[in-house]
């Protein structure tokens, strides 16, 4: 159900946001930004996953199991989702640092 709710909520906003990026720029530049945007999309989803990967590993690799108990994925999800926090707190923070200005008139 979770996932669902976050698929739902991901495929919602992916439009906007490309129409949003297409919209900033001059219509000769529109090919760039959209390669530029499902790029930085695609590394930020690699390294994402690659980095709370890894912080849930170094969870479990304290907890001396050979698998997994309920109490090691539990912490392990905490640690995930606070960093997932301060991810999104920075994402903000940097997003409202970004300098202002009119979007430019369409071109073409």
């Amino acid at each position: 159900l979770s996932c669902f709710v976050a698929g739902l909520g991901f495929g919602l906003v992916g439009t906007p946001i490309i129409i949003a990026a297409q919209a900033s720029v001059p219509w000769n530049e529109r090919g760039v930004v959209t390669g530029g945007n499902q790029f930085f999309r695609a590394v930020g989803s690699s390294v994402g996953v690659a980095v709370f990967g890894a912080l849930a590993n170094a969870v479990f690799s304290v907890s001396q199991t050979a698998l997994p108990n309920v109490q090691s994925i539990k912490t392990a999800s905490g640690v995930v989702f606070w960093a997932t926090v301060l991810t999104t707190l920075f994402t903000a923070g940097a997003a409202w640092a970004m300098p202002r200005h009119s979007t430019p008139k369409n071109q073409g």
